[in-house]
């Protein structure tokens, strides 16, 4: 199995010789378990993934054979420094139709989202990093958003029943279709999100998140999406490093593909958590992995969902931009996740 570098090494030669052969059918490179009929196939646990528009057999002008050999050039290899090639497995998946699985905010009054994880960051003023404030927020998708009054307020559905409504402002919104990154930070207050049940303790240590490279080790884990009326079981296929979802942008980067029952991730799911089970010495422990962004429009059995350190970066450098307008920093530069819910 290859390492976070080599893989990056793979799909930057892949698509370069995608790009050579004119073929404009191959929408997306990923790695994860295979599948067959629908099923994860144990016999091919580990494989490069081709993504098409549509499977056309051998008439790909890029031919995708069962194994296929790929040139490691010097300055990515990580272990020996040399050039080599490496052969893998291959695995082709139709591309459906990613539909966005958010709430289309159309209603007057607040606007209705899902979400599942509660952020923490500390700002201050002029520098001063004495003289700080705690501040947290629920993380969402942005296409909920597309065309809705910026001012308009947000109120957060969640799992396991609210305590008590609660509602917050949009400080920081990406535009999908620009920067790859689907997400919307609303900003709640801290007395509200306790009495609302979102966490019990602002304090609280932050909790450890996939990492997007750890992600692509974690084919055939199991997993589970907190959604806001129940949690589905999933079971992860692999990661893909950007695809199209209908209405969203063209290319959505770092992406966990999971697979569950007909009818899992139905419409009004997006911005759920998905949570990734790794096992340890005191059993399974669920790890705060993505963010739902869509699934296939046919059986909504397949989901995909963007990688939680992907975004949490990008909101960094957002946050970051805005508190310097604002002549604040971002303390540390950190965002920490400290509640799932």
């Amino acid at each position: 199995m290859l390492d976070a570098n080599d893989k990056k090494l793979v799909t930057e030669s892949l698509w370069k010789k995608i790009a050579e052969s004119g073929d404009t059918n191959i929408v997306g490179i990923g790695f994860g378990i295979a599948v067959k009929e629908g099923n994860t196939d144990l016999t091919r646990p580990w494989v490069v993934r081709f993504y098409v528009k549509q499977k056309r057999g051998g008439r790909h002008k890029f031919k995708i054979t069962p194994e296929i050999t790929v040139d490691i050039e010097p300055k990515y290899a990580a272990s020996d420094g040399g050039k080599r090639k490496v052969t893998l497995l291959t695995d082709v998946t139709k591309v459906p139709t990613i539909e966005p699985a958010g709430r289309k905010l159309t209603i007057p009054g607040n606007g209705l989202v899902t979400s599942g994880i509660v952020l923490r960051w500390y700002k201050a003023s002029g520098g001063a990093t004495a003289n700080q404030t705690l501040r947290l927020g629920v993380l969402t998708v942005a296409h909920d958003f597309k065309g809705i009054d910026p001012n308009r307020m947000v109120t957060i559905e969640s799992p396991n029943n609210l305590l008590q409504p609660i509602t917050g402002k949009r400080a920081i919104q990406s535009d999908p279709a620009k920067v790859g990154i689907d997400a919307c930070l609303v900003t709640v207050e801290v007395d509200e999100a306790i009495k609302a049940g979102l966490l019990t303790d602002p304090l609280a240590s932050p909790l450890p998140i996939k990492q997007y490279a750890d992600l692509e080790d974690d084919r055939d884990k199991t997993g589970e999406s907190r959604q806001a009326d129940r949690t589905v079981s999933f079971r992860v296929l692999g990661t893909v490093g950007n695809l199209p979802v209908k209405n969203v942008g063209t290319k959505i980067w770092h992406l966990l593909h999971v697979q569950g029952a007909r009818q899992a991730f139905v419409k009004g799911t997006s911005g759920s958590l998905f949570e990734v089970f790794d096992r340890s010495d005191i059993g399974l422990q669920a790890f705060p992995s993505a963010i739902q962004i869509g699934a296939e429009n046919v059986n909504f059995a397949e989901a995909y969902a963007q990688s939680l350190e992907t975004v949490i970066d990008w909101l960094k450098r957002e946050l970051i931009l805005k508190l310097l307008y604002q002549q604040q920093t971002l303390v540390n530069s950190r965002i920490d996740v400290i509640a799932s819910f």
